[in-house]
This record gives C-alpha cells, sequence and structure tokens, in this order.
C-alpha cells in the first residue's frame, strides 16, 4: 500500500510537466491553535512540504495573514514560496 501522499497527490504529480500548490498554514497546514504563537507545522506536513519541493517543475506556497517573520519561523522550510501580511 503506498502513503497517503502517493495516494492523494501522486496522480497530480507524474502526469504534469508544472504542478503548483498553493496552501494556507493556519488551519490547513498547522492544526487551529488558541493562540497564533501556539500553531506549529506537524513533521508530517512538513514532510510532504520537503517532498514537494524538491521534484522538478513542482512549486510551493504557503500563504497566511501572519507577518512573513513569523511565517518564516513557522514553515521553516527551503525552496518553497512565503507569501504573507508583510
Amino acid at each position: 500500500m503506498g502513503s497517503e501522499f502517493d495516494f492523494t497527490l501522486g496522480q497530480y504529480v507524474e502526469n504534469s510537466s508544472k504542478l503548483g500548490i498553493i496552501v494556507d498554514f493556519d488551519g490547513t497546514l498547522s492544526p487551529l491553535a488558541r493562540t497564533p504563537e501556539l500553531a506549529f507545522l506537524p513533521p508530517d506536513s512538513k514532510k510532504v512540504l520537503e517532498r514537494l519541493s524538491n521534484l522538478t517543475d513542482v512549486h510551493v506556497v504557503v500563504i497566511s495573514g501572519r507577518e512573513l517573520q513569523d511565517l518564516r519561523e513557522k514553515a521553516c522550510i527551503y525552496f518553497i514560496f512565503l507569501m504573507a501580511l508583510f
């Protein structure tokens, strides 16, 4: 049996020459938290983003209403694009 990644995203990655993935941080990548400071990127989500970002012609964008520096600290992954409030 394949991984959840292969089951949900594998067909798109295999059948595309270029793929863009845009995902929100709070409540999507990170579980909803009582306060913004408590939000975190779960290890499994980080692994999937890292795997996607290492694929040729796959571009990952994490968007957020957070300040850019805060998003950088929370989403600490190289080779992904971050779009934040400022």
